[in-house]
């Protein structure tokens, strides 16, 4: 894809928490990486990779400390609130715990119309729109004189879903959208999502630890360890040509019907380190059961291994 089919990009992006005695914990480190229009990028990884903190970094929900962010071609990462503003009605997050989402002292109805009032909406063409994405999302007109409090988890979950699409975005930001809820929960809002990408032309950098998720869901996955991303592929390619240790390890521990079919993968070794630490080398070298002493002493490079397969290991040719 060329330049000009670039929705988001993302360079050099960096966020370093200072910690006590000059120590800093890394919880993004020089990581980039583009997003192209109706494309669904997940980034996956462990709990505590950074991959959550990334997501608010690219909405600037919190400030980097290094990097740049581009949307639609124009930096954002040093824009002021006021110029800022008109850009986030086309930049949304969906948060991963829905009953945290919404204020339990207002009915549904009035939080999703206190966001048509912030983008400028009247009051009737509020309820116009609200009343077509209820009708797209598969919601019932009944939720609108709920409190949030007498919802279910998927209900709450559909209806932050609506609400981030109030403003009609071109990129949808969901931060692990699905962890709270039930299996079968889980799958219709799987599809919904598919459908909205369809309907709407939408974009989605889709954040999750679970991999058979990402599998299904996504077009291109890029893998996160301890700040850093390690391999990026067509989701396709990741799963058929794993490349990078870590990502095997997170594909192996994914339970299989057919898993004595499966070949044997050893787990990483030992504990993940505390980004906190100054690794020289690969951060994933201490666990790895192939590494090279050149691999605890020099950070890999990223490596072009096939067209669009972008892995950072010495161990890949």
């Amino acid at each position: 894809m060329s330049n000009t089919e670039t929705l988001l990009e993302v360079r050099g992006l960096k966020k370093h928490f200072p910690l006590s005695r000059g120590r800093l914990l890394r919880a993004v480190d020089d990581v980039s990486f583009r997003v192209y229009p109706r494309e669904i990028l997940g980034i996956v990884g462990e709990s505590g990779c950074g991959k959550s903190t990334l997501g608010r970094l690219i909405l600037r929900l919190m400030e980097p400390t290094a990097g740049r962010v581009f949307f639609k071609g124009a930096e954002i990462t040093a824009l002021g609130r006021h110029r800022l503003s008109p850009i986030r009605g086309a930049m949304q997050m969906v948060f991963q715990n829905p009953f945290g989402s919404f204020n339990p002292r207002i009915q549904i109805a009035g939080a999703l119309m206190e966001v048509c009032r912030y983008y400028g909406m009247s009051r009737e063409a509020g309820a116009e729109r609200i009343a077509a994405l209820f009708a797209d999302i598969g919601l019932s007109g009944d939720l609108l004189n709920r409190w949030p409090q007498e919802l279910s988890g998927g209900q709450l979950q559909r209806l932050a879903i609506t609400r981030a699409l109030l403003s009609d975005p071109a990129l949808l930001v969901a931060d692990e959208p699905l962890s709270a809820l039930d299996v079968s929960v889980q799958a219709q809002l799987l599809n919904l999502l598919l459908d909205l990408r369809e309907s709407r032309n939408l974009t989605m950098l889709f954040i999750s630890h679970d991999m058979t998720v990402v599998e299904y869901l996504c077009d291109r996955v890029a893998v996160m360890y301890l700040g850093q991303l390690v391999e990026t592929a067509p989701a396709g390619e990741l799963f058929s040509r794993t490349l990078h240790p870590y990502t095997r390890s997170l594909i192996s521990a994914v339970p299989r019907l057919d898993a004595a079919g499966e070949r044997e993968r050893p787990a990483p070794k030992g504990e993940t380190p505390s980004p906190a630490e100054e690794i020289p080398g690969c951060p994933f070298a201490s666990r790895c059961s192939s590494a090279e002493p050149r691999c605890l002493r020099e950070r890999p490079p990223v490596k072009e291994a096939a067209p669009g397969h972008l892995v950072r290991c010495f161990l890949v040719s």
